[in-house]
């Protein structure tokens, strides 16, 4: 009978505590991604899309330009978004030319940044270390958590999903921005030294 009455119970149970349960993952606001794996893109790219106003990127560029995030990029600009991106300009970045990665050139990271900046983002280049950010609509936040010391596949992506800390992080876009060069100057910059630019 009390075996029963314990069953009985749990069925009673059980139902309200799934509601709750549910009731409190919807307002979960942060995100752990494990892995350097498809999932992250996947996930960065339905931001991506969701995005409305405004994205702002801080990047060590290490990746070829994407067919499909050149198009979401024309997509958001047409309905009147604006991309601002900061470019790390770390010489051991990486290229894919053809089927190969190979390190990149001051003169393959001028030549990319200029391809994007034609699409109308607007673009500038930091000499000193940025991290792997992106904020999405002052909302949202994707950051990489990038360390050398481990595989890639350790690596991992975190998702904030809260309006104060995505405007925090604004603040240190901005002063990133701020002391950034524009694809110009920091033509003329890398033109004292021996390097051939387009």
């Amino acid at each position: 009978e009390e075996i029963d009455n314990l069953k009985s119970t749990f069925k009673t149970l059980k139902p309200l505590y799934k509601t709750l349960e549910s009731e409190k993952s919807k307002i979960v606001n942060i995100e752990l991604i494990r892995g350097y794996n498809q999932h992250r893109v996947s996930k960065f790219m339905e931001l991506f899309r969701q995005a409305k106003h405004e994205i702002l990127f801080m990047i060590k560029l290490e990746l070829q330009v994407s067919e499909e995030l050149d198009n979401t990029a024309k997509e958001f600009f047409a309905r009147g978004g604006v991309i601002k991106s900061i470019y790390e300009t770390d010489s051991e970045f990486k290229v894919k030319k053809g089927e190969t990665w190979t390190t990149g050139t001051m003169e393959d990271l001028i030549n990319v940044t200029t391809k994007f900046e034609s699409y109308g983002e607007k673009v500038m280049l930091s000499k000193v270390r940025v991290p792997n950010m992106t904020i999405f609509d002052r909302e949202t936040v994707f950051m990489n958590i990038n360390d050398k010391t481990i595989p890639k596949h350790n690596e991992a992506d975190i998702i904030v999903k809260n309006k104060d800390y995505a405007l925090n992080m604004v603040q240190v876009f901005e002063s990133y921005w701020n002391t950034s060069l524009t694809i110009k100057d920091f033509k003329k910059e890398i033109s004292k030294k021996p390097v051939k630019i387009k």
